[in-house]
């Protein structure tokens, strides 16, 4: 008997899995859909890996270690959640009443997957196909980056380095018009493909830690470093005559600078500052004039202006209502009348507006309540491509610039699609990566991963008697909300609560630690979910379409919870018997926590620090501890302490602060976190926050006059 105990082939990336044939089954990675006859069914991606190494060895068996390397990442998982894999996927081959395709287990071995023949059909057909071609041998592990479900649109995907360049890009696949540019370790990101498509200038580093800096390469050939130094830059766009380039440079000493540079060789120019070097971005309105997404006031939202590129005065072009984050990502449309940028309520939460150029308010276009990356308009101005959530991940989508039909899916699979550039020749250059992060438990200057998983793990809660972590992650696969034990010879994690819910998150345990409260979205509406500890019962105390978040218990009977409504954040209390709200706050509150004594403690919007909420409007709000607006997740109140997070050149610290006042001490020294979702836990327990893990994104240029449907 043939045994597979080792992997002997590249872990599954779905994004590059060609589609194929397997007895009587049509499989589809890139859509993660398997058809039999008229029968079509979506799989969950972990699901769908698992289809595909089993493919790859059919009629052989292949160990289970061999399944969790290739497709969890050789990180540990319960036998449960494996067996629960291979269950799914034989209930998907029972369809089929000839049994062209079974899952026979190996006692003590592992698995294999047979395909019987029959007559007409060969039952297996060649191997699955990587981007168009055979099987390529192992690739070299990647690394990932992210720091939460969140955080990771607040500062991914930014930056990578020449070292790690790979001169020669993949052949574009004839079937899909997709061409991977960039394919070895380490970041790249920030696509800017020229005018005439010739050429593309994108950003590279070895990791986020690193500076950013630019490159230039044509489609086919070597790449040219344009830019060097301490400084990193970001953002790059052309000018519509090809002749030049503009970015975002972030200066060591913090603030950012508008620049620009006559290309192939020439030197870069100030034209303007900034104030968000991360959050900047930039698009050319004409060969004279940029648009810049910056902050419109010191505690203002972003907003987007007018540049002048010879003077570098500026004029505010956009108002976003006040309580928002902003105006970002502008795209100038082919005509240079309109501009299409990314309106965002609260991070993760967006939608695309349209702007006429001449004058008039901005008009909302998309309606989709998701996450949005980027946005470029077609050559023919008269569709646009956004990367949106609206499907449920981050994929590329082609939408009518009228608003009329329905928009049409380009590229789908496991990676994420981010920002985009489009050029005069029906090309579509998009970020794609990957990210990972886990919860990781602190005390004192050490920490220990307590989720590591290949997915996205974040919003951890200790339970009341501090021997269970609740979290949301999609390390099955799909939005789910987990609780694993945190003594010594607990279990490992276990998925409590998975439903058909495009998001989950911010679970949290009742007082009494018999309830679990916990925000989604489905569509287009918000959630404020209750279910029993056991994950049983679940009900939906309250629904609405605006965005919901940082749910705290007060009582077993009550919640309180943030609200945007119209822009505007707000507290309110929640009745979980009977949905009924009121408000337990003025506007302007953006999350809560509970003190022992049932008073509020809340974060402002764009504001520093934890403050005690006014019992009512009359009252002047008391601030009780510094914070960092961007760490408003990232505080939980601790007994008759505020622990909050401090951020400087040496790392974090996790501070604590008397509710009534008086020293703060550091508890906490986190080494090597990169970034927060979330903080729960006390000094006896220890605390449990997330840990972001690296990114790996490469540019790939999607050729939609190629694309074949």
């Amino acid at each position: 008997m043939s045994v597979s105990y080792l992997p002997t082939a590249a872990p599954v990336d779905l994004f590059n899995e060609a589609d194929f044939r397997l007895g009587a089954f049509h499989a589809r990675p890139g859509v993660r859909e398997i058809q039999l006859d008229l029968h079509v069914e979506r799989l969950e991606p972990r699901v769908f890996q698992v289809l595909i190494v089993l493919a790859r060895s059919r009629n052989r068996t292949i160990s289970r270690d061999a399944l969790i390397a290739l497709c969890w990442d050789g990180r540990f998982v319960s036998d449960d959640a494996l067996n629960r894999t291979i269950g799914k996927l034989r209930q998907v081959f029972a369809r089929d009443p000839s049994g062209s395709v079974t899952i026979e287990t190996v006692p003590r071995l592992g698995y294999q997957l047979r395909v019987h023949e029959s007559d007409g059909e060969t039952g297996a057909l060649a191997a699955p196909r990587v981007a168009g071609r055979a099987m390529a041998p192992p690739l070299r592990h990647r690394p990932y980056w992210a720091i939460g479900l969140f955080g990771l649109l607040l500062a991914a995907l930014v930056g990578g380095t020449a070292a790690y360049l790979q001169v020669d890009p993949q052949p574009a696949n004839p079937d899909t018009g997709i061409r991977v540019i960039t394919t070895d370790i380490g970041v790249e990101a920030h696509p800017a493909l020229a005018p005439s498509g010739s050429m593309i200038v994108y950003t590279a580093a070895a990791s986020v830690r690193d500076a950013m800096h630019l490159y230039l390469r044509t489609l086919e050939g070597p790449v040219e470093q344009l830019t060097s130094g301490d400084a990193s830059d970001t953002a790059p766009t052309w000018s519509p005559d090809g002749q030049r380039i503009a970015f975002v440079r972030a200066l060591p000493a913090g603030g950012c600078e508008i620049m620009t540079m006559a290309l192939p060789r020439g030197a870069a120019r100030t034209v303007a500052t900034c104030s968000l070097p991360r959050g900047a971005s930039l698009a050319w309105l004409d060969n004279q004039t940029l648009l810049l997404s910056d902050r419109s006031g010191p505690s203002g939202p972003l907003a987007l202006f007018r540049v002048d590129v010879e003077t570098g005065a500026r004029r505010q072009i956009t108002n976003p209502p006040s309580g928002n984050v902003g105006d970002q990502i502008p795209a100038v449309s082919p005509d240079g009348r309109r501009v299409a940028f990314r309106r965002t309520s609260i991070p993760g939460v967006s939608e695309i507006f349209v702007a006429n150029l001449e004058g008039g308010e901005a008009r909302q276009f998309t309606r989709d309540h998701s996450t949005i990356l980027g946005v470029a308009w077609a050559v023919d101005g008269r569709h646009m491509y956004i990367s949106t959530t609206r499907g449920g991940d981050f994929g590329l989508w082609r939408y009518d610039a009228s608003g009329a039909g329905h928009p049409e899916r380009m590229v789908t699979g496991l990676r994420r699609i981010g920002r985009l550039s489009a050029d005069r020749e029906g090309r579509v250059a998009f970020e794609a990566f990957d990210v990972r992060s886990e919860i990781v438990r602190v005390t004192g200057d050490a920490r220990a991963p307590t989720t590591a998983s290949s997915g996205e793990s974040a919003y951890p809660h200790l339970s009341p008697d501090g021997k269970s972590l609740l979290f949301s992650s999609d390390r099955s696969g799909e939005p789910a909300i987990w609780v694993m034990g945190v003594e010594a010879g607990s279990s490992p994690p276990n998925r409590l609560i998975s439903r058909d819910y495009d998001y989950v998150a911010w679970p949290r345990w009742s007082p009494s630690g018999r309830q679990i409260a916990f925000v989604a979205t489905k569509g287009s509406r918000s959630e404020l979910n209750v279910a029993a500890a056991d994950g049983g019962r679940i009900r939906t105390a309250f629904e609405t379409a605006d965005t919901l978040w940082s749910p705290q218990w007060i009582s077993e009977d009550t919640v309180v919870l943030a609200i945007n409504r119209s822009g505007i954040w707000r507290l309110w209390k929640i009745r979980v018997t009977d949905g009924q709200a009121a408000p337990a706050s003025p506007p302007g509150w953006d999350s809560v926590r509970v003190g022992p004594d049932g008073q509020l403690y809340g974060t402002r919007f764009a504001a520093d620090g934890v403050w005690r909420v006014p019992a009512n409007g009359a009252e002047a709000p008391t601030l009780i501890a510094p914070l960092a607006p961007i760490e408003w997740r990232n505080w939980e109140i601790n007994g008759a302490e505020v622990i909050t997070v401090r951020r400087s050149e040496t790392g974090i610290d996790l501070v604590a602060t008397p509710l009534s006042g008086g020293a703060a001490r550091v508890v906490g020294k986190p080494a090597g976190v990169a970034g927060l979702s979330g903080l729960t836990g006390d000094a006896v327990h220890g605390f449990y926050l997330t840990r972001g893990e690296t990114n790996e994104s490469d540019i790939v240029v999607l050729d939609t006059a190629r694309r074949r449907n």
